[in-house]
């Protein structure tokens, strides 16, 4: 991410990020996708490179990443996990 940061900052650009994810710190997160269903863990152990990997985004660590960012626009919005 400090590379995204340094050349968004140097170009005077701006990012956009959006995903599933919470204001917290996960523990274990990982999970995968295989025919439009969860994977299990030993699916995703068994079958390398046919099961989409994923892990949720700790978006309060993001977010303060950003607000140290200098000539930058930043706008981070996060799916909440929770009902």
């Amino acid at each position: 991410m400090a590379e995204v940061f340094e050349i968004t900052s140097q170009r005077k650009g701006a990012c956009l990020f959006v995903d599933y994810g919470d204001q917290r710190t996960f523990s274990n997160s990982l999970t995968g996708v295989i025919s439009h269903r969860y994977a299990t863990e030993e699916e995703i152990l068994k079958n390398p490179g046919k099961v989409d990997l994923s892990a949720y985004v700790n978006f309060a660590d993001l977010q303060k990443l950003a607000k140290l960012q200098q000539n930058s626009i930043w706008l981070v919005i996060s799916f909440s996990l929770r009902s």
